[in-house]
């Protein structure tokens, strides 16, 4: 019963760009755009038998109507005994052009998008990722918490 939305601001226009309803995206986390046309977004979906999980999202200028489209689907975490609503599968995305970008979320989980499938990457926390910042494509930090923690951790994340 609630859809993710999405919204682009030109000039003096709010135009809608939200994933159709029958996609099932029912939050969007984060968006992070490098230019007008390579823009991803991040958040989470339920599907029919009421499954919640993580979705990485892509702006389609081609897409009648334009619109973000799911890309990539992600199960939620559940390696950690915490309760389930603490956070969302996936909390943040990092755009550094269209074949490198960085997602993450719950339980310190990371993954590199190559422009065709998702790479994992360990980024050493289980703790939920409230932040990203990637200062070159090979280099990244990652900031998150856990309610059952006393600590937060920020954890560099580097690629081969």
């Amino acid at each position: 019963d609630t859809k993710g939305a999405a919204f682009l601001w030109s000039s003096s226009t709010w135009t809608d760009l939200s994933p159709l309803v029958t996609d099932g995206v029912k939050r969007i986390m984060d968006v992070d755009a490098l230019d007008t046309t390579t823009v991803f977004a991040v958040g989470n979906k339920i599907d029919g038998s009421g499954v919640e999980t993580g979705v990485l999202l892509r702006y389609e200028l081609t897409a009648v109507p334009p619109r973000f489209v799911i890309v990539a689907e992600l199960s939620t975490c559940t390696t950690i005994a915490e309760p389930a609503d603490e956070d969302e599968p996936l909390t943040e995305v990092e755009v550094l052009s269209a074949a490198n970008v960085w997602i993450s979320g719950e339980c310190g989980r990371t993954w590199n998008w190559n422009g065709v499938a998702l790479v994992p990457f360990k980024s050493q926390t289980d703790t939920h990722v409230q932040g990203m910042s990637f200062p070159s494509n090979a280099l990244g930090y990652v900031v998150g918490h856990r309610n059952s923690n006393t600590q937060s951790a920020v954890v560099r994340v580097q690629s081969q």
